[in-house]
């Protein structure tokens, strides 16, 4: 039986990964090879081994059959599979998933490459949780794709997309991972984006705290930002 403050962890898969063509033409970006894994691979065990879940959730849509048969090798029975034969969007796949388990919910984005030591950062927010929380980092502002302003207290209070900060200026910045405590009402979502439902649902309501993230990650959006994966995954092997 789960138990009411058991944690889920949903994996955003589904997108078609464009900026990577013509590499994720024929591949789902999820399942592109870093080093010895796959990227999805590596979130999975990583998951599986350091942040004691109930179960695993991998969204799908784009080339599913792949994702599907790769998932099926690992033979985990804590992780499922939620095909869309259209993209719903992410914030009603976390409203459909928030339907069919009970507990807390993580989210990560399929194309993110964490380290060890992230992963163990992000586990012990989660053990200290007490309501939700959005992970952010510190990152030049010339390449910050949104500013996350943060209070003293450590609650989320609003997001920019668009802003004018000075180049080499530090910002906090939007990791693509977001925690959502078994409190939060997340069964009737509007819109498709997460960010633009329930976060600024979260942050209007001054119920959404942050969690500052220092260790090395990786977002795959690039061909460069594939080989700084690469890179980090060689020394950085998983235990």
């Amino acid at each position: 039986m789960m138990q009411h403050n058991s944690l889920h962890v949903l994996f955003l898969c589904a997108g078609r990964g464009t900026r990577l063509h013509p590499l994720t033409k024929s591949v789902p970006k999820p399942l592109l090879s870093v080093g010895e894994t796959t990227i999805l691979e590596r979130l999975i065990r990583q998951s599986l081994m350091m942040l004691n879940v109930e179960s695993i959730w991998v969204n799908t849509s784009y080339l599913p059959e792949q994702i599907c048969s790769h998932l099926a090798k690992m033979n985990s029975k804590k992780v499922n599979i939620l095909w869309e034969p259209e993209i719903l969007g992410s914030a009603l796949t976390l409203s459909e998933l928030s339907k069919m388990v009970a507990g807390n919910i993580l989210v990560i984005h399929g194309d993110l490459v964490l380290s060890n030591s992230y992963i163990f950062d992000l586990s012990q927010y989660i053990l200290a949780a007490e309501k939700s929380f959005m992970v952010c980092h510190f990152r030049d502002a010339a390449h910050a794709r949104s500013v996350i302003q943060v209070s003293e207290d450590g609650n989320v209070r609003g997001l920019l997309e668009q802003f004018r900060i000075h180049k080499g200026q530090q910002v906090l910045s939007n990791s693509g991972i977001y925690f959502f405590h078994t409190n939060a009402e997340l069964s009737n979502l509007e819109g498709t984006d997460i960010v633009n439902s329930q976060i600024q649902n979260l942050i209007s309501k001054n119920l959404l705290g942050s969690a500052i993230i220092h260790q090395p990650r990786v977002s795959v959006d690039s061909l460069y930002a594939l080989e700084q994966a690469v890179i980090l995954t060689k020394s950085d092997k998983l235990r």
